[in-house]
């Protein structure tokens, strides 16, 4: 992180991060080279944003959030200066690209509900084999949604089983549109 840290703090304050802000980022970027030291990430160029994102520490507390921070601004820098490999566009991001739009545009969710809603259906397809092969929706049975709803019952109450039953009506109802599941799949659930 050292070789861009002058060129990061010149580009937080052409946007007009306040000194005091700068400083928190600059603190924290000490912590987030720590964890790329640790999986052995020794440049950021030819890095991915996707990959640098998976140091950032999962933790709720003060300095877990204060990293991200520094991360989210740090991505966005080294995107905008090249120094990141630009992301592969899989068909499953497509796929969930299009999901995303049709549960803002079409249903009306904010955009909190339309990411918590996004990240159940990308464990259900994660869950079912469907994030490997995008083409396994068509064969998708009753028996795969309820192994999934089985699964998740083990770790989740009863009002946030709830919400893993919405997101997956809500995602049958779009294949059902797409005419990539069958009715009767929608209907069961």
């Amino acid at each position: 992180i050292g070789d861009v840290l002058n060129d990061f703090c010149i580009w937080l304050n052409e946007r007009g991060y306040p000194p005091a802000a700068i400083r928190r980022r600059v603190r924290a970027s000490r912590q987030l080279a720590k964890a790329l030291r640790r999986r052995r990430i020794h440049t950021l160029r030819g890095l991915s944003a996707q990959a640098l994102w998976a140091v950032a520490p999962r933790s709720a507390d003060w300095t877990a959030q204060l990293v991200r921070a520094s991360l989210r601004s740090l991505t966005a820098f080294l995107q905008e200066s090249a120094t990141l490999k630009p992301a592969v566009v899989t068909p499953v991001d497509t796929f969930i690209s299009a999901y995303c739009q049709h549960l803002a545009a079409t249903r009306g969710l904010a955009p909190r509900t339309v990411g918590k809603h996004t990240r159940r259906v990308v464990e259900f397809l994660r869950f079912s084999g469907c994030a490997a092969r995008l083409d396994r929706l068509h064969t998708l049975q009753t028996a795969d949604v309820e192994a999934f709803i089985r699964h998740m019952g083990r770790r989740l109450g009863r009002a946030s089983m709830q919400a893993v039953i919405t997101s997956l009506r809500s995602l049958f109802r779009f294949l059902t549109a797409e005419g990539t599941v069958s009715p009767h799949l929608n209907a069961e659930i």
